[in-house]
């Protein structure tokens, strides 16, 4: 497990990251995405397709949110990259 920290996001910010999900290749990248309040730090990206977004909440803390629910919902707070990409990729 990967824990989804500040320097994860970090380098993600810098160049896009890959990590293999549920048979599938999705990567982090850097995002300006905001919809209302809710503001991402990272895009969840499957080729060039928009899956969902990391945002911040606090010091190493972040929450994961489907692309279809970015605005709507509030995201919820993962632990690891691996809980943030089943939230997003389910």
């Amino acid at each position: 497990m990967t824990l989804l920290t500040d320097s994860v996001v970090e380098a993600a910010r810098t160049r896009p990251i890959a990590f293999r999900h549920e048979g599938r290749t999705v990567s982090l990248r850097h995002t300006n995405a905001r919809s209302g309040l809710t503001v991402a730090d990272l895009e969840v990206i499957e080729g060039e397709t928009v899956l969902g977004y990391i945002t911040p909440y606090a010091r190493n803390q972040y929450g994961a949110i489907p692309l279809r629910f970015l605005g709507h919902t509030l995201p919820k707070i993962t632990l690891t990259v691996e809980e943030a990409l089943t939230e997003i990729c389910r």
